[in-house]
């Protein structure tokens, strides 16, 4: 009898572990990314938003990814419904960010250290970064798929999107197109659908930006 209550006390422990092991795992899984609304210019300070799992005002960093390394951008503080927000600007041609909260113990209780997934921003090339008004400015870019085709910068006018500005890009898909701002707007690069070497290209929209 008192082999069955021993055995019965170690499988309840195991049981109250196990519990307790797979809560904290759940709420140490990695948070969704961080998120760019709008595609950012090179240079220029941009927002970086998201939320955390954990409903709870606690302290977070931004990351950027350097080589090998992560090395912090930003510190800010969740609201008390997880939600965050940064404000950074980078030149790398594409900058991996994550966001990191770390452990941390409020009213009694721990929570774990968190990770965001990592999200990859490529900024938009654009000198000067911010133009003032009427000022000209050139962007330099490139398609994700190659070959020689046409490229259309368009700036956003109420629901419509007007050209301003055309161009071609060279065989790797990289291109430049110059135009001027009378106003802050938002702008974006489409390659409408063409046929290169006998097969049809689909239409690519590149993030819009501003």
């Amino acid at each position: 009898m008192r082999k069955l209550w021993a055995i019965a006390a170690t499988l309840g422990l195991i049981l109250t572990m196990s519990v307790v092991s797979i809560g904290a795992t759940a709420q140490a899984a990695p948070s969704t990314s961080p998120k760019v609304a709008v595609r950012p210019v090179s240079g220029a300070k941009f927002s970086v938003s998201g939320r955390l799992p954990t409903r709870v005002s606690r302290p977070v960093e931004l990351q950027q990814k350097i080589g090998s390394r992560w090395s912090r951008v930003a510190r800010a503080k969740t609201t008390s419904k997880g939600a965050y927000s940064f404000a950074m600007s980078t030149t790398s041609t594409v900058a991996r960010l994550r966001v990191v909260a770390p452990q941390i113990k409020i009213k009694k209780r721990t929570y774990p250290r968190l990770v965001s997934r990592t999200s990859k921003v490529r900024p938009a090339a654009v000198a000067p970064a911010v133009p003032i008004k009427k000022e000209r400015f050139v962007l330099t870019d490139s398609l994700p798929k190659h070959g020689v085709r046409r490229v259309i910068l368009q700036r956003k006018s109420g629901s419509q999107w007007v050209k301003v500005a055309a161009a071609k890009t060279n065989r790797t898909g990289r291109f430049t197109l110059t135009s001027r701002v009378t106003r802050a707007t938002t702008l974006r690069v489409v390659a409408p659908r063409t046929t290169i070497r006998g097969k049809r290209r689909a239409q690519i929209r590149l993030k819009a930006f501003r």
